[in-house]
């Protein structure tokens, strides 16, 4: 009986930091790709390194979602999100408010993306 509580413990541990990690793939300005599964709290905690990337996109899962975009917009820096199909953020930390309706544009019409898309500037919804 204490191996199936010790077993179930486990399991139980392994899915709630499974359910935490987001799937991160960063683009930096030579081009150079890299995916890493960071916590929720590893982002927060290193922004910064993230902002020197060109492009980054975060897998996450509903109930992660608005804890990014919570983050990204307290944050009030420079930088877009792009929300895509619930399941994906891309974040441009170079890019300004002005951008907005390029990427917008880029991603509707370009990557055929056809599903709900909302770009996010700061507190702004495009």
């Amino acid at each position: 009986m204490k191996k199936i509580k010790h077993l179930m413990n486990i399991e139980y541990c392994l899915e709630k930091q499974k359910c935490r990690t987001i799937k991160t793939i960063m683009i930096d300005k030579k081009g150079k790709l890299l995916i890493k599964n960071l916590y929720i709290d590893d982002i927060c905690d290193n922004i910064e390194k993230i902002r020197k990337h060109k492009l980054v996109v975060f897998n996450v899962e509903e109930n992660q979602k608005e804890e990014i975009l919570n983050f990204f917009c307290a944050q009030n820096k420079k930088g877009l999100l792009a929300e895509v199909d619930e399941k994906e953020i891309y974040y441009f930390p170079d890019l300004n408010y002005q951008d907005a309706y390029l990427i917008k544009y880029l991603l509707e019409n370009k990557c055929s993306i056809n599903s709900s898309l909302k770009i996010i500037s700061g507190n702004n919804v495009v």
